[in-house]
């Protein structure tokens, strides 16, 4: 994974996995230096576009992984059990012709891009990717795909 913009610290902060402590595999839904107090927010957001509650989610389902930076501040990953995303609903209907709410709930998610090249199908929306550029609960890797889109 990369390092979070702005981080200059030494520390590990290549989370090549996770597991519950009975071993269940986790998956990464969102990432950011903004502080703690906006990881729960952002993994409200992922959570939703995905179609998942967090009030009805276990103790465990869900991980908020929180590291101090040097100099400073902190970044945060948050987590949740990989079998809570199976049998989820694509994100896209058509990745090609991608409605202005598929583009926005993408946004928020850790996903890559759908498609090679599919700057050229978001282009024709630049009011809203200049909307989620300037969207500090979007996801970093998708706000600069966003900007590299304009």
């Amino acid at each position: 994974m990369p390092r979070p913009s702005g981080y200059t610290g030494t520390g590990d902060m290549d989370f090549p996995e996770r597991t519950t402590k009975n071993g269940t595999p986790m998956v990464r839904i969102a990432s950011g230096i903004d502080g703690p107090a906006v990881a729960r927010e952002a993994a409200t957001v992922a959570l939703t576009t995905l179609g998942i509650d967090i009030s009805r989610l276990a103790k465990d389902d869900l991980v908020i992984d929180v590291r101090r930076r040097s100099g400073g501040g902190s970044f945060w990953i948050v987590w949740i059990k990989e079998d809570l995303l199976e049998g989820r609903a694509r994100l896209f209907e058509d990745a090609w012709n991608p409605t202005p709410q598929e583009i926005r709930s993408w946004a928020h998610t850790t996903a890559d891009p759908p498609e090679q090249d599919w700057e050229l199908a978001v282009s024709n929306y630049p009011d809203l990717l200049v909307e989620l550029v300037d969207d500090p609960m979007a996801e970093p890797s998708a706000r600069l795909f966003l900007l590299r889109a304009l």
